[in-house]
């Protein structure tokens, strides 16, 4: 579920990969807010199984103004957990799966892959 509790878990694993991947590291940035950007339709158990990604709005940078599109792509499990209304958290990637989790900083796009 795209809850409150899962969006704020999900800020705190942009933030530490952000400021991983940005080239000024010794800037300290955050992620203010992560919102659910399209219509509630968008975020529905039918929408979700049928297009297995959602976009989401990030709020991250060192006072949290830069605007990042968010790419939330499902993988099978999480996929899975989903439709079935199993909390996603332990879906998302750790910062050590880079390949799961990359962010362009000149596209302000962020794309997560949930295992």
């Amino acid at each position: 579920m795209l809850n409150n509790d899962f969006l704020e878990f999900l800020e705190y694993r942009i933030c530490k990969l952000y400021d991983e991947l940005h080239p000024k590291k010794k800037m300290k940035h955050w992620c203010k807010d992560i919102v659910l950007s399209q219509p509630d339709h968008n975020y529905s158990h039918e929408y979700v199984i049928e297009n297995k990604q959602v976009l989401l709005k990030a709020f991250v940078d060192k006072y949290g103004y830069m605007e990042y599109d968010v790419h939330l792509k499902f993988g099978k499990q999480a996929l899975l957990s989903y439709s079935k209304g199993i909390d996603i958290k332990k879906n998302i990637p750790s910062n050590k799966k880079r390949e799961l989790f990359t962010i362009d900083f000149e596209q302000n796009r962020i794309d997560i892959l949930l295992s």
